[in-house]
């Protein structure tokens, strides 16, 4: 008796637990907020199940989960669905972890069971009574908008209509047959097209339209559904109207700024912003301010952000009443640093890639400055004969350096250089037809250091002749031989231009980078079977990247493949040291002027205030080449060779470099070339554009058994793939006499006697050979 005396006291206890779950359970339910109520009801669940304890619950909701208890493995289990309107919205599921209770013992009482099932029960009807009252507050909150734009915005209120027409279509078109009709409109409902013109539609009653198309729709849509499609859909049309401030041709800088700015905040604020204003957005703004190349729009579109037009525009130099591209090579780097952003986070080596702060004057504006000077007649000079052009070059200089800025420029070049007063500057070309595929017109239009030393109006003087002679390069005979040779004779060329703080220290007067060159995605001198074309190709000297353009005289820049930085083009001491940079370009700050040095004087001088010095130059002693100890050194006695061991071995310099080719090419679609300098801390690029490249790179079959008397010179290395037919002519410059040469003035006589053969010998039928003319123009 006294055994079914205890049996009674559990089951008792039992029906205890549960009671008081369903107790709190609906104490929960009537004060928690959603869906905060959702995990209460979770943690308060084991309170009616034996093990209360080692009772894990779970409970699905309209694709969200909660849980009492982290989750662990469950061996016992039991679940029962939550329906809500004859529909599965959810489930409660309750568990044990394995061995809870001894072997043979249920897990589970049927009470418990029947209990879930009443808990089920309590959410579906908490949840049936919530969206009663939120649909009501809904309908009040729809209808509420909808009678403001009925009586203070019709055209937002026709936009929105016409929305909701396009839901109604998708979901129920047979409510449309009737709308239609009441509005007297007569549908469209032949299939394909028809050779005549449709009839006109009457004039809409956007009153009534809305009345009846917003009635018929609650009959089938939710009301919550209604209030924030009405919502979207307005945010969307102020996203249009913010987007074709834009597209605008003669909106001016500031208020294209404030729309975009008033855009951003939109799209953080209200979610489903309308993707395809997103996009013809900036497909506008790439557009207006980049590029016409619809390929170059569509492959870049996705890595550009809308902020990032607001940078450029904050430093955007042009008429308030016409705003023009900022040119090729302006193009270039915006693209190449928006694609660098938007790859960061899966190539970390993209970190800390910077571009120095620029500021571009619109294309449009040299055609302005012409205009207003009276110089249209300048407009002919590139269809002259070259003797002429060559002939008048040196006055068009001049002409370029007496004109004058109107007020517009001239105030902005003051702002400029009140926010740059320190570091020089340098001008950049960026016209339209630069860094293009495949006519980069590289070293075809100048690009000029300016000191920025002196008095606010030294500085402009110096600022504004550096822009004009920049300017007046685009009628170089060069640029326009490049031209020529292209088709682009005829091309309405515009020229913007860059003005860019120049990255460097200072290091006692002398103002320059640590190290800069230029890197190509394509391997085109390569000196090992070993490398391949996508190992890419580094050139790198110390201090301005001048030198890394083009070689001048006995002085070398670096050569490394940053795909194989182990195969080296020189490898004995001697060869290192006699083929290493040997000058370096700089700016001096005292004299004002663009200036070179030898590095070893340099380094003489100066090589105790020249930060990480052992980065980029080594010792040379004991016919050995060594590390560079900054505090062992001796700059007044070592002999130092510039290696850029230092940089190679210990930083990722070289793997920084070669991420950034490839994230270029694999985006852009095409090998790349790019300009870079750093100032010993910070790795910024300069200029990114196509690499030349050739259509088959492939290696041409070479005949076999040339006699040695039919070959003109040999080479099993530092030699391109390619294949040139039809030479009748060679042009042959004696490398031992040119080196010779001892005075400048003669250097230019055998460039002055080139040029003429490059006029006067028929066009592709002639070949030049010599010591440094494969840079020659």
């Amino acid at each position: 008796m006294e055994r079914y005396k205890n049996v009674d006291k559990d089951i008792l206890v039992e029906r205890a637990k549960e009671l008081e779950c369903l107790y709190l359970i609906d104490e929960a339910l009537a004060s928690t907020p959603f869906p905060a109520v959702m995990q209460e009801v979770a943690n308060l669940i084991p309170v009616g199940f034996k093990n209360m304890d080692s009772c894990l619950v779970t409970i699905g909701f309209d694709g969200e989960i909660y849980r009492s208890k982290p989750m662990a493995e469950v061996s016992d289990e039991i679940e029962t669905p939550i329906i809500l309107n004859r529909c599965a919205r959810g489930y409660i599921k309750v568990g044990y972890p394995p061995n809870t209770f001894p072997p043979g013992e249920e897990a589970f009482l049927p009470e418990e069971k029947r209990l879930l099932n009443i808990i089920a029960g309590r959410i579906a009807e908490f949840q049936q009574h919530r969206i009663g009252e939120e649909s009501e507050d809904y309908k009040n909150k729809w209808k509420t908008i909808l009678d403001l734009l009925q009586k203070t915005d019709n055209k937002m209120l026709l936009y929105v209509c016409s929305r909701m027409i396009t839901l109604l279509s998708s979901m129920r078109p047979d409510l449309l047959h009737g709308i239609y009709n009441k509005m007297g409109w007569q549908e469209h409902t032949h299939k394909g097209e028809v050779n005549a013109p449709l009839k006109m539609l009457p004039d809409i009653d956007v009153l009534q339209l809305s009345e009846t198309l917003f009635a018929a729709a609650s009959t089938c849509i939710d009301d919550q559904k209604i209030f924030e499609d009405i919502n979207l859909w307005i945010y969307q049309r102020k996203t249009y109207d913010l987007a074709r401030i834009v597209s605008k041709k003669h909106t001016d800088a500031r208020s294209i700024i404030d729309a975009l700015r008033k855009y951003i905040e939109n799209a953080k604020t209200i979610e489903g912003f309308n993707a395809a204003t997103n996009r013809w957005l900036k497909v506008e703004l790439i557009r207006r301010f980049l590029t016409e190349n619809h390929n170059l729009i569509t492959t870049t579109q996705d890595h550009i952000r809308i902020e990032s037009f607001c940078d450029l525009l904050e430093s955007f130099i042009g008429s308030s009443s016409e705003i023009g591209k900022i040119g090729g090579k302006g193009a270039g780097i915006f693209i190449a640093r928006e694609i660098i952003e938007a790859n960061k986070d899966r190539e970390p080596l993209l970190e800390g890639i910077k571009t120095p702060r620029t500021w571009y004057i619109s294309a449009e504006e040299l055609a302005n400055l012409l205009s207003e000077n009276e110089l249209d007649e300048l407009n002919e000079h590139k269809y002259k004969d070259i003797v002429e052009i060559r002939s008048t070059y040196p006055r068009i200089i001049q002409l370029f350096k007496n004109l004058r800025f109107p007020a517009h420029i001239n105030h902005a070049l003051s702002e400029v250089l009140d926010f740059c007063t320190d570091n020089p500057l340098i001008v950049r070309s960026s016209s339209l037809l630069e860094d293009q595929l495949d006519a980069s017109f590289s070293g075809k239009y100048k690009s000029l250091f300016i000191p920025n030393a002196g008095t606010k109006s030294e500085r402009k003087k110096q600022l504004i002749e550096g822009i004009l002679e920049v300017y007046a390069s685009m009628y170089n005979p060069d640029s326009i031989q490049y031209r020529k040779k292209r088709n682009l004779l005829d091309f309405s060329e515009q020229m913007g231009i860059l003005i860019q703080e120049v990255v460097g220290r200072k290091v006692g007067p002398y103002y320059f980078p640590l190290y800069a060159g230029m890197a190509f995605s394509c391997n085109e001198l390569r000196w090992s079977p070993r490398i391949r074309r996508e190992d890419g190709l580094l050139r790198l000297v110390m201090g301005l990247g001048t030198r890394a353009v083009d070689r001048v005289g006995d002085d070398f820049p670096t050569l490394i493949s940053p795909g194989q930085p182990g195969l080296r083009v020189n490898q004995t001491p001697d060869e290192i040291k006699k083929y290493s940079p040997q000058m370096i370009d700089l700016i001096d700050l005292e004299k004002r002027q663009f200036s070179s040095m030898p590095i070893r004087q340099l380094i003489k001088e100066q090589g105790n205030s020249i930060t990480k010095i052992n980065q980029v130059a080594s010792t040379f002693k004991d016919e050995l080449i060594k590390d560079t100890n900054i505090y062992t050194a001796n700059f007044n006695k070592d002999e130092f060779v510039v290696t850029f061991e230092g940089l190679f071995r210990n930083t990722q310099f070289l793997a920084k470099i070669k991420a950034v080719l490839d994230v270029l090419r694999e985006n852009l679609g095409y090998p790349v070339d790019i300009e870079f300098a750093s100032d010993g801390e910070s790795l910024y690029l300069l200029q990114c554009r196509p690499q030349s490249r050739n259509l088959d790179n492939a290696p041409v079959a070479l005949p076999a058994d040339i006699p040695h008397s039919d070959t003109i010179f040999t080479a099993r290395k530092y030699v391109s793939n390619g294949k040139v037919t039809g030479i009748k002519t060679v042009v042959y410059v004696d490398p031992e006499e040119y080196v010779k040469l001892s005075k400048h003035e003669d250097y230019l006589r055998v460039s002055y006697a080139v040029s003429e053969l490059n006029r006067t010998l028929p066009r592709r039928s002639f070949i030049l050979l010599g010591p440094g003319l494969g840079q020659s123009r």
